[in-house]
């Protein structure tokens, strides 16, 4: 049950959320009627028409009615400065969670990596490179260290795989993927990265071949 503090320090707050739905309304509104308005002129339409300003100063005398908008168009340049501020400050913020989110994901792919590097080593004694280092990887061994073994690769090749391979090639059901299943997609694997590789080797050779050479003299 609630406190008496609390209900106290709630009971101005409204019991539903028909006023940001207004507002939410009025912003689809000035968006497709002005596509070019700024958030600071929306700011301003939507207090002026909320807190309902126009009213106010309609039932103000003419004196107190023009001291209250020379007020306000005194202090235009003051709270748009101070709008750009709060913006710049937002823009600055939201930039720093990013590059901590993105640094933090880069830290956790390096782990995961060597994690999985030393996994694999711990557990098979090399990474497998191609299909006949696959069928090598699978004889003398029980069905068990089979999958032990097939499985150490597939993880470290999904934890290194940027968008190459697809990825239902790494998935493992729940109940588990027989081991020539697992042999056959980390031989897809091992392959696709493979010539992923020699294309971009290739690609890199040519660039190399079209790109002009500086002359070096002998005397340099």
């Amino acid at each position: 049950m609630a406190s008496d503090t609390l209900r106290g320090e709630t009971k101005t707050c409204p019991k539903h959320n028909v006023a940001s739905e207004r507002i939410f309304a009025g912003l689809d509104y000035l968006k497709r009627k002005s596509p070019n308005i700024s958030t600071f002129s929306m700011q301003g339409i939507l207090l002026w028409t909320t807190n309902k300003t126009s009213e106010y100063l309609n039932a103000c005398d003419q004196k107190t009615r023009d001291t209250l908008i020379t007020k306000a168009m005194k202090n235009r340049k003051k709270v748009a400065d101070l709008y750009q501020q709060k913006r710049k400050d937002i823009e600055q913020n939201w930039l720093k969670a990013k590059t901590t989110r993105v640094k933090a994901k880069e830290r956790a792919i390096v782990a995961d990596t060597v994690t999985n590097t030393e996994n694999v080593l711990k557990t098979c004694g090399y990474i497998c490179k191609s299909s006949c280092d696959v069928e090598k990887l699978t004889v003398g061994k029980t069905d068990t260290e089979k999958r032990e073994a097939l499985l150490a690769q597939i993880k470290y090749y999904k934890c290194i795989n940027r968008g190459v391979v697809k990825g239902s090639l790494f998935y493992v059901t729940s109940g588990g993927k027989p081991s020539s299943q697992l042999a056959s997609n980390l031989k897809e694997i091992v392959d696709k990265l493979n010539d992923d590789c020699a294309m971009w080797w290739k690609v890199l050779v040519t660039k190399m071949k079209l790109a002009p050479q500086k002359k070096v003299s002998a005397w340099n």
